[in-house]
């Protein structure tokens, strides 16, 4: 105990009890408060409330917008996909061009026209080309 009229000495130890005395009160202050929110809240009266933030109108437009966005994703890997399949079938398959077998039976049709062959020479000549077409056969 300090002498009569001195104050005692600040000590870690009081400056602590005062902060945490003053961290209750504010603590069980805000509970409180809290407590009487809801329970006005509960009790079908309206609770003033705040909201402050960006979510302020809550979660409305990402709501729409997310799944919108998903789906343009999808759709995109979607059509890149087939159209590289389709690029990749129209001359690039696995067979070889297709274009290749059709210049052949146009060449061998000039040939003809121009009289180079005979009927007989271009109807075993076509039979070839055909039975020996790439890719699948005829349907």
């Amino acid at each position: 105990m300090p002498p009569p009229g001195r104050r005692a000495p600040v000590t870690v130890r009081r400056v602590w009890n005062r902060l945490e005395r003053a961290l209750h009160r504010k603590v069980l202050q805000l509970m409180m408060s809290a407590l009487a929110a809801t329970s006005i809240g509960a009790s079908g009266a309206v609770a003033a409330t705040h909201w402050v933030g960006p979510w302020a109108g809550g979660f409305f437009p990402f709501f729409f917008i997310i799944p919108i966005f998903w789906i343009l994703v999808i759709g995109l890997i979607i059509f890149v996909a087939t159209r590289r399949r389709r690029a990749y079938w129209r001359g690039h398959g696995p067979y070889g061009s297709w274009a290749a077998s059709s210049n052949a039976e146009s060449t061998l049709a000039e040939r003809y026209a121009q009289g180079d062959i005979d009927e007989v020479e271009y109807r075993k000549r076509l039979e070839v080309l055909r039975a020996n077409r790439p890719g699948p056969g005829p349907r």
